[in-house]
């Protein structure tokens, strides 16, 4: 819980160049990098990562196996052998059990991830996701939402409506 990921990738690095044995991490969140140190021991050469669902564990917690499989995977840079679609039925499921409260603004599974209220952002999507979503939430079992509220645009407003089976226009806006 006290490293940061340039001394992670530092420490097994080193380590890396002086077995062939694989090297297995594990994580505290205490400083909220479990899932950036665990990256940087990837890269460097780590094998296996200790992961938690919801990064639940002693303390301030673990690597987030949610976060940390599913930036692995968009990062590209290594093959993550998952089932992602199960993601979100599985880590409600753990908060149901374990009576924890998954945060809204939780990344990849709170229920905030992929909700969309600002103007700009709802333009921004509906024309290319990509420009405020790493990701699509089907990977992961989750879908895309819009809201309106005090800085809802035109886009969310003729969207919204729109799916209520309004055909408003920008003039009726």
């Amino acid at each position: 819980g006290i490293l940061d990921p340039f001394k992670t990738y530092e420490i097994v690095k080193e380590i890396k160049s002086s077995t062939t044995l694989p090297i297995e991490i594990h994580f505290h969140n205490d400083l909220g990098m479990a899932v950036a140190n665990s990256i940087a021991a990837v890269k460097a050469g780590a094998t296996y990562i200790n992961t938690t669902v919801l990064g639940l564990g002693e303390r301030a917690g673990n690597a987030s196996l949610e976060e940390l499989t599913v930036a692995l995977k968009v990062l590209g840079d290594h093959e993550v052998s998952l089932n992602f679609k199960n993601l979100t039925d599985i880590t409600t499921e753990i908060s149901k059990i374990l009576k924890v409260h998954i945060p809204f603004n939780k990344p990849i599974i709170g229920r905030n991830a992929f909700r969309h209220e600002s103007g700009m952002h709802v333009d921004g999507v509906l024309k290319s996701p990509e420009n405020y979503e790493p990701y699509n939430p089907e990977m992961i079992g989750k879908t895309r939402d819009f809201s309106l509220g005090i800085t809802s645009g035109r886009s969310s407003v003729i969207y919204l409506l729109n799916k209520l089976g309004f055909d408003l226009n920008k003039d009726h806006i």
